[in-house]
């Protein structure tokens, strides 16, 4: 929640735009987005009309804002949030006063918060605008309050502010006029108010330097005297405003979260692990279709509780596939698969500690004994090689199961969804007791994972695709995510060689594409590129160009792409499933211009056509091109470069598939006009080197890969030793020749 200060500026918590688990870091400015003037909220949007949505444009936390994820504590809990447009007043959106200084505490203040915060502590939340009654207590008396906040009680016992409230203004109506006291920070755990329970905020007017010095005026005006879940209109709190994001396609509060109970089609890879006993059934855990005759699980779940490494016999377990609802007695929905296991095959290197801190490489594989029949209920996930990108911040990550609604509660019998980000395990490891590869996830405040929900994937989707990044082990004691909000689970792309082997085929897939030439019996690495679709790929222009000629183009017989591969080698790819096909034809950007003397290279792209076309599979698949995305400007925006460039000036190049992580760069060399070039820098004494030319710049969106550059060149000798800056150009840009050489629409719109 927040409220409207001034046209361009609201007001909200520090910690509903911080960075979970951070101490001041503030969630990227372009994933904020205001609703104002709406007294209804869908994960559709509103309903209402005339509600305006604005997006932010910077995000200050307070200056000393303090965030310990221990405890959950916040000092200096608050936030300005600038809007990229100012906003229309109407009679559904106007100001909020905040005074000067008023001594709250020389009496028992009424007030009334509004907000679309949850309906209660496992429930979703409110669509409909709701507003609370309070009256102001000593802040003694607030269990969790500090010095300098507000405490209060709701006035009617039973009903108080959720998750989803934080944020919300703490208002009096004082002589026809609102004026905010406070912002809403926190309320009681699990939403309890029985009791006439406390509530704290932060007190507005103690930070009205803050608002000077940041927006530059007055906010407060001096005032000397002030006296003082139903329903409510956003007339009668036109200054109430949503702070939302998008996840998954819906929109969901910024401060606080639900769960979502979800379509089987859409986590159709899921399973539910269940043990029969007589005529019910228990569910035990979950787990992953990784194809119709194996099911990927958590170790622990199918391993005898009182030895290290002995799995349990397979009969005991039976796997339903496709069910969304499941009861004690089976399940009330058609085109289920329930298949018995067959057998049981723990990582070779599993170990259950006996001390009860968990278990090392946790993860199993189990053999069916029927193959499952796949419908649009029942769908294999893949797993991909490398994913060095699974805890970049905007990416999204989704745990689906049948888990206990809380400690010493029963299953859910509906399938429901956690959404997730993911950690670098390093901020994690004071709570994790373990070595082997893990992954760290943290959640919305309040929501989480519980028993019954180890062995789910942890799953992103790309391309439209899933990919199940890891294994879902272990969540918070007692299910309680009320402070701390991290996951773990076992890193499934660490693991490929363990479900080759097992299996018996390869089970990872894997993303990249080679342009080289051939001489002789021998390959030799040119350049990358990245596939647009089954036709088409996109690389750099100079790479497939006459280095003596303005803008001639080479023969398209002496180059091949390899699509699919992880490793090259001088005499081809040693991998399964890789497309090798020659080009059928150049088509370079038609301004592209070369000069050898002078170094310039201009519109530096070029499409190649395929002489026969690719077929996708999980190894081989399209990325997309926005037309527009001005964010890509954005200092916190994370790149990703992966090529078999040379390892270094005098180095051959790499067998391996390598991965560059660059941040956004000012370019000082460039006309500042110059929208159609792009800088990026990573870390000190690494950066991509010759032949990773034509790669692609991409980016995490919202669990889609997205193109936003070509790589073109990068620092003299490849030497990122003092510098490490890369250059390349802006493909967002460049959707009009695209279009004209395809012959139809290739980029996306957001």
């Amino acid at each position: 929640m927040g409220s409207i200060i001034d046209q361009c500026w609201i007001l909200t918590c520090g910690h509903c735009v911080a960075v979970e688990n951070t101490t001041k870091q503030a969630i990227p400015a372009d994933e904020i987005f205001i609703f104002a003037g709406g007294s209804r909220m869908t994960k559709h949007g509103s309903p209402d009309s005339g509600v305006e949505i604005i997006q932010a444009e910077t995000v200050h936390l307070h200056p000393q804002y303090l965030h310990d994820h221990r405890t959950g504590q916040s000092e200096n809990d608050i936030a300005l949030v600038k809007l990229s447009k100012p906003l229309t007043y109407t009679e559904r959106r106007m100001p909020i006063n905040i005074p000067w200084s008023f001594n709250w505490t020389a009496a028992n203040w009424m007030f009334e918060i509004a907000g679309w915060g949850k309906l209660g502590g496992n429930k979703p939340n409110s669509e409909n605008l709701m507003m609370y009654e309070a009256q102001m207590q000593p802040v003694d008396d607030c269990q969790d309050g500090r010095a300098g906040e507000i405490c209060y009680d709701g006035v009617n016992a039973g009903s108080g502010p959720c998750g989803g409230g934080s944020g919300a203004a703490i208002a009096v109506h004082y002589k026809k006029t609102w004026w905010q006291l406070g912002v809403h920070k926190a309320g009681r755990l699990g939403c309890n108010y029985t009791g006439m329970k406390h509530a704290y905020g932060v007190n507005a007017s103690a930070y009205c330097d803050f608002f000077l010095q940041t927006i530059g005026r007055k906010i407060c005006p001096p005032h000397k005297k002030l006296v003082g879940g139903t329903v409510a209109s956003i007339e009668t709190y036109p200054h109430a405003v949503a702070l939302r994001e998008i996840y998954n396609g819906s929109w969901v509060h910024i401060c606080g979260g639900s769960i979502i109970a979800p379509d089987i089609e859409k986590y159709a890879f899921s399973v539910a692990l269940r043990l029969k006993n007589g005529r019910y059934w228990q569910h035990l855990a979950m787990g992953s279709i990784m194809n119709e005759h194996w099911i990927l699980t958590a170790g622990h779940s199918v391993s005898n509780e009182n030895a290290t490494r002995e799995p349990l016999s397979p009969g005991l377990f039976w796997i339903f596939a496709g069910a969304e609802h499941l009861t004690p007695i089976g399940t009330p929905d058609t085109d289920v698969a329930i298949i018995q296991v067959a057998s049981i095959h723990l990582h070779p290197d599993f170990y259950r500690h006996p001390d009860g801190r968990g278990c090392e490489n946790d993860i199993a594989l189990l053999k069916l004994t029927n193959p499952l029949n796949f419908t649009t209920r029942r769908l294999q996930i893949h797993v991909p090689h490398r994913f060095p990108a699974w805890h970049h911040p905007n990416l999204t990550l989704e745990i689906a199961g049948w888990g206990r609604l809380g400690r010493n509660k029963p299953p859910s019998q509906d399938l429901r969804m956690y959404y997730a980000i993911g950690r670098p395990i390093q901020t994690c490891i004071p709570t994790y007791p373990l070595t082997s590869p893990a992954i760290c996830i943290s959640g919305k405040r309040n929501v989480g994972p519980c028993e019954g929900d180890s062995g789910a994937a942890v799953a992103t989707q790309y391309h439209g695709r899933w990919l199940q990044l890891g294994v879902y082990t272990r969540g918070r004691f007692d299910c309680d995510y009320s402070v701390h909000t991290t996951a773990f689970g076992v890193d499934a792309t660490q693991n490929c060689a363990f479900y080759e082997q097992t299996i018996g085929t390869p089970a990872c897939i894997t993303l990249g594409v080679a342009l080289r030439r051939k001489n002789g019996s021998n390959w030799k690495h040119a350049c990358m590129g990245s596939i647009m679709n089954k036709e088409w790929i996109l690389t750099a222009g100079h790479c497939v160009s006459n280095k003596y000629a303005p803008r001639e183009a080479l023969s398209p017989k002496t180059f091949w792409i390899f699509a699919g591969a992880e490793h090259m080698t001088s005499d081809g790819s040693p991998d399964d499933d890789v497309a090798i096909i020659r080009l059928g034809n150049i088509h370079l950007h038609p301004d592209f211009y070369r000069d050898v003397a002078t170094k310039t290279l201009d519109n530096d792209i070029a499409l190649l056509k395929l002489s026969t076309k690719l077929s996708y599979s999980t190894r081989r698949l399209p990325i997309q091109i926005p037309a527009n995305f001005p964010a890509w400007r954005n200092k916190n925006l994370t790149l990703e470069i992966t090529g078999w460039g040379k390892l270094g000036i005098d180095q051959p190049p790499s067998v391996d598939l390598r991965m560059y992580k660059a941040r956004v760069r000012k370019i000082r060399t460039y006309n500042p006009e110059d929208t159609w070039t792009i800088g990026y820098s990573g870390p000190q004494d690494v950066g991509p080197c010759r032949e990773i030319p034509g790669s692609a710049v991409a980016t995490q969106y919202h669990g889609r890969w997205l193109q936003l550059g070509v790589h073109t060149r990068g620092e003299t000798l490849c030497d990122y030793s003092s510098r490490t800056h890369a250059f390349g150009v802006n493909v967002t840009e460049n959707c009009a020749f695209y279009e004209q050489t395809i012959g139809k629409p290739v980029c996306i719109t957001l």
